[in-house]
């Protein structure tokens, strides 16, 4: 049976930052058809985070669910950005419109 929930993960949550593979087995187990990243305040990611983040699309629209971020906080953009994972994880300006 297909799971049909939606997931909200907040990345400026400590959790997100201490404890990153916690986070990711929830959201593995929860196998969510949505995931909605919420990154309004959120600072730029380290490497293993954006590389998290990059999986955890790549996880979720292999399954045909949608992956979106919202409200992209320009710092978080702009980091993405330097580690060349922008568009991999945002999508191009085209697709966010």
């Amino acid at each position: 049976m297909e799971s049909e929930c939606q997931y909200d993960l907040d990345i400026t949550d400590p959790a997100w930052s201490e404890d990153a593979g916690g986070v990711m087995k929830s959201v593995l187990e929860a196998a969510p058809k949505k995931l909605l990243v919420q990154a309004a305040e959120a600072p730029a990611q380290s490497a293993l985070s954006a590389q998290l983040l990059l999986f955890l699309r790549q996880y979720v629209e292999s399954s045909g669910g949608t992956f979106s971020v919202a409200d992209a906080a320009p710092a978080f953009s702009e980091g993405l950005s330097l580690l060349g994972l922008h568009d991999m994880i945002l999508g191009t300006a085209e697709a966010q419109q």
